[in-house]
């Protein structure tokens, strides 16, 4: 990162060595250099802290803060890294396979949920069908007594009826047998 607003104090790290101005001071990438005081053009006199000489380098994209720098890591960085890699793939195994549990955990309990809703709704609509059912008999029972009343009604009438033909019918008979017994 090219920048002019480098200032007396900073710490800056050279990126690449191949640049005209760095090339032939016996820098190397990742040297650290302290910068010392800024001319004009954008040349900046800066003391290596690897070797402690001052020298002139020019500002450019060969330049850039330490705090912004690329350091490669050493060795022991590296083994840190890595065991820290490994602790946190085991770790996400633990937590896959915790998560997978519980997935497992939600799908049978999920499973359960819906057997138990069909056989809620399957009681439900037998109990439906039962109330229906009911209704329905509470109905024909209803026409059957609408009916019996009717037919009581009907055998008041036609016993009524009966009554009075029968008697009249009997009335005829007796005058016929009176009419028969006259005769004789």
């Amino acid at each position: 990162m090219a920048s002019s607003t480098f200032v007396r104090g900073d710490l800056l790290s050279l990126v690449r060595t191949d640049a005209p101005s760095v090339s032939h001071k016996g820098f190397h990438p990742g040297d650290t250099v302290r910068v010392g005081g800024r001319k004009k053009g954008g040349w900046l006199r800066v003391r290596s802290t690897r070797t402690g000489d001052l020298m002139w380098i020019r500002n450019g994209r060969h330049l850039c803060l330490t705090s912004e720098a690329y350091r490669p890591a050493s060795q022991i960085d590296l083994l840190i890294r890595e065991s820290q890699v490994r602790a946190a793939e085991k770790a996400i195994e633990a937590t896959q396979k915790s998560l997978d549990e519980w997935k497992d955990a939600f799908h049978d309990a999920y499973q359960k949920l819906l057997d138990e809703t069909q056989a809620h709704k399957a009681t439900q609509n037998q109990l439906e069908l039962a109330n229906q059912y009911a209704e329905d008999l509470v109905g024909q029972i209803a026409e059957v007594r609408r009916q019996i009343a009717e037919l009581q009604q009907q055998r008041v009438v036609v016993s009524g009826e009966s009554l009075g033909e029968y008697r009249e019918m009997q009335q005829a008979e007796d005058e016929a047998m009176g009419f028969f017994d006259t005769n004789n």
